[in-house]
């Protein structure tokens, strides 16, 4: 099974993006971290980014088998050979944004590389606007920072991976659900050929 791996930082709006554009085209996603609340049940979505990034590491070594079992074999039930999994480029861990190997994003079975950006004000104020979430309270500085490195980021796994790398703006109000949906369904096209 191969995925669409859509990233952006925390609040960017991914999860809502994710469900819209999996809906709208009939299309199995989840979020990398309900790989992690499955194996570890006692914690929430919320309390991962809370852990210490030694702590974070070794679960993401846990995951390793689990998540290439995953992707090999494909969710149970599933007809399409096409999968959207919402993850993290890199995290923000003791006030420094930290990576992760590429190498490491070799189990997804990529295809292709959504990131979901937009102005570090605006995510800084959507985290603190969703009261639903004990979401990060990073500076402005720090969002942009991260964003930039997955910007970075996201074009060196494009090329090691040699797949196709989009950035979609995400303002206020009004997701680009429509010009998403266009893109994921060329990929998926390519994909089929």
């Amino acid at each position: 099974m191969k995925s669409i791996l859509f990233t952006g930082v925390s609040g960017v709006g991914k999860s809502t993006i994710v469900r819209a554009v999996s809906a709208e085209l009939n299309l199995p996603h989840s979020d990398y971290a309900d790989f992690i609340i499955a194996l570890l049940p006692e914690i929430s979505k919320d309390d991962i980014p809370l852990l210490p990034w030694e702590r974070r590491q070794q679960i993401y070594r846990d995951l390793d088998q689990i998540i290439d079992d995953f992707f090999r074999e494909g969710p149970p039930g599933s007809s399409t050979d096409l999968y959207i999994l919402e993850n993290h480029l890199s995290v923000i861990s003791e006030g420094a944004v930290k990576a992760f190997e590429l190498s490491q994003y070799r189990k997804y079975n990529m295809c292709a590389i959504c990131v979901i950006k937009s102005a570090p004000s605006i995510i800084s104020a959507r985290r603190v606007a969703d009261s639903t979430r004990k979401r990060r309270r990073d500076t402005i500085t720090l969002i942009e920072r991260q964003q930039s490195h997955n910007s970075c980021f996201a074009q060196q796994l494009s090329s090691a991976y040699s797949i196709p790398y989009v950035e979609f703006e995400n303002p206020p109000g009004s997701p680009p659900i429509d010009h998403i949906v266009r893109w994921v369904k060329s990929i998926s096209l390519t994909n089929r050929e």
